[in-house]
């Protein structure tokens, strides 16, 4: 009797999740179509940042009244053509709008909203994009040096060895939790901190911490000045550069960032 019980409802259960399968698979095929902004969620700009503005169209082949607005201004003139793209490697059709170099000129919240009619379903999708003041005045160029893993950490072990380390002279500037002489990068006028976090990942490379500097925003492990979209998954995973992966290694439909200097 437990036997033919167990049978039973392993047989039940194993026609339950074949009936589940199934019916993702048909959905999986058949799914409906949907718009993104390959924007992060929290997207901050300086007042006057170029963006490029990529509005990514999944499961349709074309669409009709596209529209899309910055702050309830129209601003869809500035948008392309829809463009065919290979998004996420599953195979379908999918579409990808795009409008480059965009900046907001006044600061504030503002909310960016896109809208379509795809399959005869209206989809659309909105960022609330956080824009910075930022006026200098004159315009002038910033070289920003960044010195790669350099964290606080390193900062501090980097002024012990040099500093509180004897000389040849018998000297050692490091007694009783002060420094005669700091280091040379300690005695800048003025000093910023940024929590250099990827947006995939807690430990980043230099191509991303470089990016949370020159450009306020987080980027994808590897990535420069780039948020990620939906063709990523040609080249990330693997990381291999080849005549087939180069192209979206060289950001051709993603959304790139610039930093204002």
């Amino acid at each position: 009797m437990t036997n033919k019980l167990t049978h039973t409802l392993a047989g039940s259960i194993l026609y339950v999740s074949l009936v589940v399968f199934s019916c993702c698979s048909v959905f999986g095929q058949n799914a409906a179509p949907s718009m993104r902004f390959a924007l992060p969620e929290r997207t901050r700009l300086l007042q006057g940042q170029l963006v490029d503005l990529v509005v990514e169209i999944r499961n349709a082949s074309a669409i009709s009244g596209f529209k899309v607005t910055l702050g309830g201004a129209d601003i869809t003139a500035g948008f392309g053509f829809p463009q065919p793209a290979p998004l996420d490697c599953g195979g379908g059709s999918h579409l990808v709008v795009r409008a480059n170099l965009q900046s907001i000129d006044s600061p504030g919240s503002v909310v960016l909203q896109a809208e379509a009619t795809a399959g005869g379903a209206r989809i659309s999708d909105s960022r609330t994009i956080e824009v910075r003041p930022f006026n200098i005045g004159a315009r002038r160029n910033v070289i920003l040096f960044i010195g790669d893993a350099m964290g606080t950490a390193y900062r501090d072990a980097a002024r012990l060895v040099a500093k509180a380390t004897v000389d040849s002279s018998g000297k050692n500037s490091f007694r009783e939790g002060f420094f005669d002489e700091l280091l040379e990068m300690d005695k800048m006028p003025v000093s910023g901190h940024v929590m250099t976090y990827g947006s995939d990942s807690v430990i980043p490379d230099s191509a991303n911490t470089g990016t949370a500097w020159a450009s306020g925003n987080k980027s994808y492990l590897n990535a420069v000045n780039s948020f990620a979209d939906g063709t990523d998954c040609q080249w990330r995973f693997n990381g291999a550069a080849n005549a087939t992966t180069l192209p979206y290694i060289l950001a051709i439909h993603v959304s790139r960032i610039f930093g204002n200097t």
